[in-house]
């Protein structure tokens, strides 16, 4: 079917298997729109199913997907039938609730940390316990699937703001973007469970391997964004980067993927939530290829004439370097 449609894909069209969602601004560009792909499936000698085709529409059901002009949401037929999903001590019943919830998982807040017991009940050489814990968790994601998330569509040409968090075990990441009254809009949901690898890694590595993979799951929409991209982050590990530093090869991989982005790192402090301390203005220039491969392990990631440093001290430190100073 891609191949069928490819002059039309991400123009005016879109298709996953069997499925075609047709979209226009304005309603005689629509008709045309419709005309053209009706043409190319009849060229195709491919036939639809009238029954289940819509046709003029503002709002409809793609892939279990509530879409219209504005927004997207989850189907509230399917989000019945999660709430109402019977409590069961059975595994397999918890492997199937788990997998169809997934589904929606771009709509949940901290997706992998709720389902982070579950994950684990059900893997291999794993006793399946249940316990009220248990009970806990699995009436607290029915709670937020129940909210019903409303994320908009990626606008690029407004600035995309990055809030990401890396646990010792998770990575979440959320991409929002602000409206013309600059009321601040969620565009989708990001979360991850980290390997076994990831988990051991130094805290700064980890700070910027969400960032890394935050730009490889949404670079599609972040690559094409007309403004800078913000980043907001909750601890200052990257600070070490913007030293001149031999880096390892895995660090040098992730300075590539960085200089395909113009992005701002902003710290903002847990203690000072009404603060936002803007530490590093990142444009980073392609690497080399042709350069030789230890010169490439020793460059400043961060450098200090990329830096706008705001830096704001707690009381504490303050209170002590009056006192030295007396």
């Amino acid at each position: 079917m891609n191949d069928v449609l490819w002059d039309f894909l991400n123009d005016f069209c879109q298709v996953y298997l069997n499925d075609i969602l047709i979209y226009s601004k304005m309603r005689k560009k629509h008709r045309n729109h419709v005309k053209l792909v009706l043409s190319q499936l009849r060229e195709a000698e491919l036939q639809m199913n009238i029954w289940k085709c819509k046709f003029n529409v503002e709002e409809t059901v793609f892939l279990e997907v509530i879409v219209s002009e504005l927004d997207f949401r989850m189907n509230l037929s399917k989000v019945t039938v999660i709430v109402s999903w019977i409590t069961s001590i059975n595994l397999k019943e918890i492997q199937n609730f788990v997998r169809f919830v997934n589904f929606y998982r771009c709509f949940i807040k901290n997706f992998s940390k709720l389902v982070k017991l579950f994950t684990q009940l059900t893997r291999k050489n794993t006793s399946f316990v249940w316990n009220e814990i248990c009970v806990q968790v699995f009436d607290n994601l029915k709670k937020q699937v129940s909210l019903i998330s409303v994320l908009r569509h990626f606008n690029f040409k407004r600035q995309a703001i990055l809030k990401i968090d890396a646990l010792n075990y998770v990575k979440d990441e959320i991409l929002s973007q602000y409206n013309d009254e600059k009321v601040l809009h969620l565009m989708i949901f990001y979360s991850k469970s980290m390997i076994l690898a990831e988990i051991n890694y130094h805290i700064y590595d980890k700070k910027l391997l969400v960032i890394i993979q935050c730009f490889e799951h949404w670079q599609l929409e972040l690559k094409c964004t007309e403004l800078l991209i913000q980043i907001f982050i909750d601890h200052q590990a990257l600070k070490i980067f913007m030293k001149n530093k031999q880096l390892s090869q895995q660090q040098v991989n992730y300075l590539n993927i960085l200089s395909k982005f113009n992005f701002q790192i902003i710290f903002k402090s847990g203690k000072m939530n009404t603060k936002v301390n803007a530490l590093t203005w990142m444009s980073l220039a392609n690497v080399s290829e042709s350069a030789q491969r230890l010169e490439d392990h020793f460059q400043t990631i961060l450098t200090l004439n990329r830096v706008d440093v705001l830096l704001v001290e707690s009381k504490a430190n303050l209170y002590q370097r009056m006192y030295m100073i007396n």
